[in-house]
């Protein structure tokens, strides 16, 4: 994680930082289910597990993020992704347990790539909310302090 300006934990990079790993696993899945070893299922089945643990830590890194925080038009659409996303997952998982999944039946790969759908439609949404408040931040670090904004010409 890194630092801002002044020793203050940057929580907007805390939350790109929790998102990028839930990116990673959300790419692991869809790769390891074209796997056609004997293991790929139990791997699969281990990596929902994983899944579930880092959308706990996206949320907890959203609600400590204090620049999403300040921004309430920003929160609410993240807010709005995120019950979207969770719904759909939970349906997914709900209708599709583990000892059900099967890549020949229509109802699970449409299931799959509904849930997928809306999983990436919230990564981007997030990506997009850190690009903009990125945009929107001046610069923290202590020579930006002394630093007029409006005089500094490039």
């Amino acid at each position: 994680m890194r630092k801002a300006g002044w020793g203050h934990v940057d929580s907007l990079q805390a939350f790109s930082d929790a998102l990028a790993e839930l990116e990673r696993i959300l790419t692991a899945m869809a790769e390891t289910s074209k796997r056609t070893d004997e293991t790929w299922k139990k791997e699969f089945i281990d990596m929902r597990r994983q899944l579930q643990l880092q959308l706990t830590a996206v949320a907890s890194a959203a609600d400590e993020c204090a620049q999403i925080k300040s921004n309430p038009e920003a929160a609410a659409r993240l807010r709005e992704g995120w019950t979207k996303m969770r719904s759909a997952l939970a349906l997914h998982q709900a209708n599709w347990p583990a000892v059900r999944i099967d890549r020949e039946d229509r109802g699970y790969l449409d299931s799959v790539s509904k849930t997928r759908a809306t999983n990436w439609a919230f990564v981007e949404l997030a990506r997009q909310i850190i690009a903009d408040t990125r945009k929107a931040q001046t610069p923290n670090t202590k020579a930006s302090a002394w630093l007029d904004p409006a005089t500094i010409r490039l």
